[in-house]
C-alpha cells in the first residue's frame, strides 16, 4: 500500500491533492523526498514467537526502500499490545536489537 503525501501549512486553505503531485518533491522535517509517495506501515507475522524481527522482515524492507519513505512495521509497544501472532514489538532489548538489523 503506497499513500500520497502532503503537507498543509495551517495558513492555508486545505488542498486536496492532486494525483499528478505524486511527482513533486516535498521536504518532511528534516527530510528531503524525491516524490510524495510513501509505503504506508503494515504487519506481515514475521517476527519470532517473542516478537523479535527477523532477517525476513529486514529483506522485506530492503526489497521496498528503493520506492522511498517507508513509514515502520505496525508494532506493539508491550506485551498486551500484540495483537495477533509472529508480529513485532518495540518493548524488550531483544526486538529493538531486532530491529537494528532492519
Amino acid at each position: 500500500m503506497c499513500v500520497l503525501v502532503s503537507v498543509v501549512h495551517s495558513t492555508s486553505a486545505m488542498k486536496v491533492p492532486s494525483l499528478h503531485d505524486y511527482s513533486k518533491p516535498i521536504r518532511l522535517g528534516g527530510m528531503q523526498l524525491d516524490h510524495r509517495l510513501a509505503m504506508a506501515s503494515t504487519t506481515h507475522e514475521r517476527a519470532t514467537a517473542a516478537g523479535v524481527p527477523t532477517t525476513m522482515n529486514a529483506e522485506y524492507y530492503a526489497q521496498r526502500a528503493p520506492m522511498g519513505l517507508i513509514i515502520t512495521e505496525g508494532t506493539h509497544p508491550n506485551a498486551d499490545g500484540q495483537g495477533c501472532m509472529l508480529t513485532p514489538g518495540i518493548h524488550t532489548a531483544e526486538q529493538v536489537a531486532g530491529w537494528r538489523d532492519v
